[in-house]
C-alpha cells in the first residue's frame, strides 16, 4: 500500500559498532617474466620478451598459450630480487615429460596442500600475456615447489582450480603453505583466503503470503514473467513438473547461459522454464582429490535444489501432496519467471571456490535475481574473507539482488550468516498450517496431535496399553498387538527405539518436549501427546476394563493460529563481522513447506522400507529464501528499473510486525515472546504492499564503500570488493539503510551522562505523483526519539528528501534490548501497521547479555552473566574479566587431588606432574574449586524414587580492593530444589 513506509530500530545494551583497527600487511611482488605467442592464441609461433635486471641472470619463460594443447613444459628455477624488480633465470624448453611429472609428484609429497581463493589486481596484468588464464598459470609455474626441477604445463594447470572474472578478480589454485607465500610476493596480488567448507540451509505458502491472481503483486508483475532466477543449490530434477514450460513466454534474448550435459542429464531437458543448469566441483575434487562424483551433472541428487528451485519459481502442478499431507496445487512464488540453476553443492560437501565460480557464472549468464540458501559454517571472520560477501558485491554493482538464508543456528543471538550490507538476509517463519493425527479412545473422546506419519497403517479399534517408561523391550513385546502408551522420559528417542523393536501396532508418547517435532516423522504410527491430553488417556486405561484406541493420520488443517511465528532454529542477529547494519532483514515461510523433489532421494522411512516421492515437506531458512528470491524476481518485473537496494528497502519498510492475530509475531523459542528485529527483521515479507511501498531507501556502491571505510578497512582490503583502488576519504557508519540498530556503552554504569545517536536517511520517492508524508514514531523504552523534519513533501517521482532521526538516553539502559518503529504515513491517513509498545527483548533463560568491545579492538565480545549461565552462547570479555569481584581460585595440589578422585594412580600422576615426589592418593576429590558446576544422576539406577543428593563446596577470593558485601541468586533447574 502506497504511504506506508516502516522501519525497525533496535537498541543493544552493549559499546560501539565492531570497527576494524589495523589491515593485512601486503607482500612485494616477484615477476615471472614470460615467453608467450605472437598473433592469436591457436597458432604455434613463438615470441618471446626478456628484461635485464641491474646485471642479473636474463629472465625468460616459455609456455605454449593454446592451453589445451597441454604440450609444453614449464620450467622456473633462482627467483631472484632486487629492489621491487624481479626476474627468473632462464628457462628451457624441455621435452622429459616423465622426469619431470616424477619430480612434481615427489615435491607434492613433502608438503601439504590446501585450496586458496586468490584475489588479484588484472591491472598488473603485462601486455605479454594474451589472457588472465595465461597469466596464473605462469605464477602458478613460478612459485611450484617443483620448479627446482621441472613440469609440465598440464601438472601446473592442474593446480589450478577456477579462474574468476566477475564476482571476483582472481582465482582459486591448490597450494602448499610456502608456495602460497611466495605467491603473496607476486606483482598483483591482493590476498588469499583458505576455500572453506560451506553448509546448506536447510502449495500453500502463496496463499498465506496473499498472493492472489485477482489484484496485487501476481497480476501486477505478470506473476514474474521474463525474469530470470538463479539458484545455487544441489541441482535441479528436470523431469518434474514444477519445470514444465507450459504458459511460458520465450527466453529472454539477453540470456547468455546454456544447458551442460553430463551424467543422466543433457542439453535438451532445459526448456523455456529451466533455461540453464550448470555445475561446478573443480573445488570439492581439488580438496578431496580421491574423491569420485556419481553425479557428475547439474541433475539433483538429494532434492534440496528441486525444492528451492520450485519455491522461487515454478510453474503450476495439480494433485500434489506429501503423503496426503498438503494436498493441492503447487506452484512457486513468481510462477511465471525463468529458472537457471548453478550446481555448486554436493552430498560430499560444498566448498567456497565452486560456490564462488557459481556466482561469477551466473552475473556473466545474465540472472536478475540470486537465491542463496547457503552460508559459511565459520561465524565471525572479516567480510574481506568471506567468499560469498566478496562475490555477492560484484553481483550488487551489477544490478543483481542476492538473497542469502540466515542459517539455521539459532535461536542464540550473534548466529546469523550471510549478513553482508548489501545482501538481503532472511529469517524462517511458520505457516497457518499444521499436519495432524487424531487418536480416538473407545469413550469416543477424540485427541488430536501433530503427526506426518507418511505410512498405511492406521490401527482402529484395538487395546490400549499403559506401559509407564517404555523402559524394556521385553515388556513391550508382550503388547505386540496394541497399542502402548508411554509416559514422559529423560529420552523420547529411547521410547521410540524401544516400541519399534518391540513391533507393536502402535504408541502414544506423553510429553511436553519441545523437540517433539523433530520425531513427527514417524516410521510407524505414533501419536505425540501434550501431557494434559495425556493425563486423560491415563485415566481412560485405569477406569476402563477393555480400553481401546483408534489412530487416524493424514490431516492437514489451514488457519492455524498464531502466524507466522519465528522458528527456533531461525539464526538471529545482529552479525558479527558487521554489527553496525540490523539483520535479518526480512522474515518468510520456512517451516514444513512443500514442494517439489528428486524422486530419486528418499523423503521418509516405514518398517517396510523407504519412501520416495516427487513432493517433500522440508524446513530451514533454505526455504524461506526462495519465497523471497521469488517476490523480489515480482518486483523486478513490475519495475525493472529498481535498483537491488530500492527492492531490498520496498520488502523491509512493507513487512508486517503483526501475525494473524493482529498480535506482534511470537517468538517460538522464547515462550512465545514478541520477536524483535534481531529475530524476524522487519517482520513478515508482504508482497502485495512492497509492489507500492511509497518510499524507498536506495543505495549505491559508493554508500557500501564509505562503510567498509568507517569500519576501518583499508584500501588493499576494500579493493578485493571493489576490484579497484579506493579511497578512504569519504567514510561513514551510517548506510542509507531501511533499519536502525545502535550500542549503548555500559561500562561506566554510575555515569549520568546522556548518550545521543544520530542517523541520517535519504528516502526517493516511489509514487508517480508528488505526495507528503508525515513521520509517526513508536517509542523505545528508557530513550527519547525524535525525527526531523517530521513532515516530507515531495513534488515529484524520484524525488529525494532526508532526515534525521535521533536517539537520546542514558550510558546504560536497564532493558538488554529494546526496539521501536518509524512510520511514514502519507496525507491519505494510511497507517501503518508498526509495532504497538516496547517489549523486553531478551529472556534471562535464552540470552546473555552483550556488549562490544572497545574500538581499536578487532573482535567483540559478549559478557557472561552470573544470574544464568546455563544455555548462554558467550563470548570472552576481556574487560568485564579485569574486574570480576570474586574469583575461584585453584592449585596444583586442588587438580591432583581431582586426578586422584578420578582413580588415576599414583604413578599416572607422576607421569602427569613430571615430579619425582610421591603423590598420596588418599586425598582425593571430584569437587574441583571451579567456577560452574556439573552432576550426573544414573536413570539406570535401581533405587528409583530415592532423592539425589549432591552436594557441591566453593571457595571464593574478594578481589576489589575493599570491604564488599554479596547476596547469591539462585536460577532453579527445573526438577531440582
Amino acid at each position: 500500500m502506497a504511504g506506508q513506509t516502516v522501519l525497525s530500530m533496535v537498541a543493544v545494551k552493549g559499546n560501539k559498532e565492531r570497527r576494524r583497527k589495523e589491515g593485512r600487511k601486503e607482500g612485494q611482488g616477484i615477476w615471472c617474466q614470460s615467453q608467450t605467442k605472437d598473433g592469436e592464441s591457436e597458432t604455434g609461433n613463438y615470441g618471446q620478451e626478456t628484461r635485464r635486471n641491474r646485471g642479473k641472470k636474463k629472465c625468460t619463460l616459455m609456455i605454449d598459450s593454446n592451453i589445451d594443447r597441454r604440450n609444453q613444459t614449464c620450467v622456473s628455477s633462482n627467483l631472484v630480487s632486487n629492489k621491487g624488480r624481479y626476474c627468473l633465470s632462464m628457462a628451457t624448453l624441455i621435452t622429459l615429460k616423465f622426469l619431470l611429472l616424477t619430480a612434481f609428484h615427489l615435491s607434492s609429497t613433502l608438503a601439504k596442500s590446501d585450496t586458496y581463493i586468490i584475489h588479484m589486481d588484472t591491472s598488473a596484468m603485462p601486455k605479454a600475456y594474451s589472457s588472465l588464464y595465461t597469466w596464473y598459470l605462469f605464477m602458478l609455474c613460478s612459485v611450484s615447489e617443483s620448479s627446482k626441477a621441472t613440469a609440465t604445463s598440464s601438472t601446473i594447470s592442474s593446480k589450478l582450480v577456477y579462474t574468476y572474472a566477475n564476482s571476483i578478480h582472481g582465482f582459486s589454485a591448490t597450494l602448499t603453505v610456502s608456495e602460497l607465500e611466495t605467491l603473496k610476493k607476486l606483482p598483483g596480488y591482493i590476498s588469499s583466503t583458505p576455500d572453506r567448507p560451506l553448509a546448506v540451509h536447510t502449495t500453500h505458502t502463496s496463499e498465506f503470503l496473499g498472493l492472489s491472481s485477482l489484484s496485487g503483486a501476481w497480476p501486477a508483475s505478470n506473476y514474474g514473467k521474463g525474469v530470470i532466477i538463479g539458484l545455487v543449490d544441489t541441482g535441479i530434477w528436470p523431469e518434474s513438473q514444477s519445470f514444465s514450460d507450459e504458459g511460458m513466454a520465450k527466453v529472454p534474448p539477453r540470456w547468455k547461459g546454456e544447458c551442460m550435459s553430463g551424467v543422466q542429464f543433457n542439453s535438451s531437458l532445459c526448456n523455456k522454464k529451466l533455461i540453464g543448469a550448470r555445475f561446478f566441483n573443480k573445488g570439492l575434487i581439488a580438496n578431496n582429490p580421491k574423491l569420485k562424483v556419481r553425479m557428475n551433472s547439474p541433475r539433483d541428487g538429494s532434492g534440496h535444489g528441486t525444492h528451492t528451485s520450485s519455491i522461487a519459481a515454478g510453474n503450476y502442478v495439480k494433485g500434489s501432496s506429501y503423503f496426503g499431507y498438503a494436498t493441492g496445487i503447487a506452484r512457486g512464488i513468481a510462477p511465471r519467471a525463468c529458472v537457471a540453476m548453478y550446481k555448486a553443492i554436493w552430498r560430499h560437501g560444498v566448498y567456497s571456490s565452486d560456490v564462488v565460480a557459481a556466482i561469477d557464472q551466473a552475473l556473466q549468464d545474465g540472472v536478475d535475481v540470486l537465491s542463496l540458501s547457503l552460508g559459511l559454517s565459520l561465524n565471525g571472520i572479516f567480510l574481506e574473507d568471506d567468499a560469498i560477501a566478496v562475490a555477492t558485491f560484484a553481483a550488487m554493482e551489477k544490478g543483481v539482488l542476492v538473497v542469502a538464508s540466515a542459517g539455521n543456528d539459532g535461536p542464540s543471538y550473534w548466529t546469523l550468516i550471510n549478513g553482508a550490507p548489501w545482501l538481503l538476509t532472511v529469517g524462517a517463519g511458520t505457516i497457518d498450517r499444521e499436519f495432524e493425527g487424531s487418536l480416538t479412545l473407545g469413550s469416543g473422546v477424540q485427541i488430536n496431535f501433530k503427526s506426518l506419519y507418511p505410512g498405511n497403517s492406521s490401527p482402529s479399534h484395538v487395546s490400549l496399553a499403559f506401559m509407564d517408561a517404555c523402559d524394556s523391550v521385553t515388556e513391550l513385546k508382550k503388547m505386540i498387538n496394541s497399542i502402548v502408551v508411554c509416559r514422559e522420559d529423560s529420552s523420547i528417542s529411547r521410547q521410540i527405539d524401544n516400541a519399534v523393536a518391540a513391533g507393536v501396532l502402535g504408541a502414544i508418547f506423553i510429553s511436553d518436549s519441545a523437540l517433539l517435532e523433530v520425531y513427527i516423522r514417524s516410521s510407524f504410527p505414533a501419536a505425540f501427546i501434550n501431557v494434559n491430553d495425556g493425563q486423560t488417556i491415563i485415566a481412560y486405561i485405569k477406569k476402563c476394563n477393555y480400553p481401546t484406541g483408534s489412530l487416524q493420520f493424514r490431516k492437514t488443517v489451514i488457519g492455524t493460529k498464531p502466524a507466522p511465528m519465528v522458528d527456533s532454529y531461525s539464526s538471529r542477529g545482529p552479525f558479527l563481522s558487521c554489527p553496525n547494519i540490523p539483520k535479518p532483514d526480512i522474515l518468510a515461510p520456512g517451516s514444513l513447506v512443500l514442494a517439489s523433489w528428486s524422486p530419486i532421494s528418499s523423503v521418509a522411512e516405514v518398517q517396510s522400507g523407504l519412501l520416495y516421492s516427487n513432493f517433500n515437506l522440508m524446513s530451514g531458512t533454505s526455504m524461506a529464501t526462495p519465497h523471497v528470491a521469488g517476490v523480489a524476481g515480482l518486483l523486478k518485473a513490475a519495475h525493472p528499473d529498481w535498483s537491488p537496494a530500492a527492492i531490498r528497502s520496498a520488502l523491509v519498510t512493507t513487512a508486517s510486525p503483526l501475525d494473524n492475530t493482529l498480535s506482534h509475531i511470537k517468538d517460538a523459542s522464547n515462550n512465545n515472546f514478541p520477536a524483535s528485529p534481531l529475530d524476524m527483521g522487519a517482520g513478515h515479507i508482504n508482497p502485495n504492499k512492497a509492489l507500492d511501498p511509497g518510499l524507498v531507501y536506495d543505495a549505491t556502491a559508493e554508500d557500501y564503500i564509505k562503510l567498509l571505510c568507517a569500519m576501518n578497512y583499508k584500501p588493499e582490503q576494500i579493493r578485493i570488493f571493489t576490484k579497484s583502488f579506493q579511497k578512504c576519504n569519504d567514510l561513514s557508519l551510517d548506510l542509507n539503510y531501511p533499519s536502525f540498530i545502535t550500542f549503548f556503552n555500559d561500562y561506566d554504569s554510575s555515569s549520568a551522562e546522556k548518550v545521543v545517536k544520530e542517523f541520517w536517511r535519504t528516502v526517493t520517492n516511489a509514487e508517480e505523483v508528488g505526495t507528503a508524508y508525515t513521520a509517526k514514531l513508536t517509542g523505545i523504552d528508557g530513550l527519547k526519539v525524535y525525527v526531523e523534519p517530521q513532515r516530507l513533501v515531495f513534488k515529484q517521482k524520484y524525488e529525494k528528501q532526508s532526515y534525521k532521526l535521533t536517539l537520546e538516553g542514558p550510558k546504560l539502559l536497564e532493558k538488554e534490548v529494546v526496539y521501536g518503529s518509524i512510520s511514514w504515513v502519507d496525507d491519505d491517513g494510511s497507517q501503518s501497521r508498526s509495532i504497538n509498545g516496547l517489549e523486553d527483548l531478551l529472556d534471562s533463560s535464552k540470552q546473555c547479555p552483550d556488549q562490544f568491545l572497545s574500538d581499536d579492538a578487532n573482535n567483540s565480545a559478549a559478557e557472561v552473566t552470573q544470574e544464568n549461565p546455563a544455555g548462554c552462547w558467550s563470548y570472552i570479555n576481556p574487560n568485564k574479566a579485569l574486574y570480576p569481584g570474586l574469583i575461584y581460585d585453584g592449585t596444583a595440589e586442588d587438580c591432583v587431588k581431582l586426578l586422584s578422585g578420578m582413580n588415576y594412580t599414583a604413578k599416572q600422576i607422576q607421569m602427569i606432574t613430571k615430579s619425582s615426589t610421591y603423590y598420596n592418593c588418599s586425598n582425593s576429590s571430584l569437587d574441583l574449586n571451579y567456577p560452574p558446576f556439573i552432576g550426573f544422576s544414573n536413570r539406570n539406577s535401581t533405587s528409583r524414587g530415592r532423592k539425589l543428593v549432591q552436594p557441591f563446596q566453593r571457595t571464593l577470593k574478594n578481589f576489589g580492593d575493599a570491604d564488599v558485601d554479596y547476596s547469591v541468586k539462585v536460577t532453579p533447574m527445573r526438577g531440582f530444589k
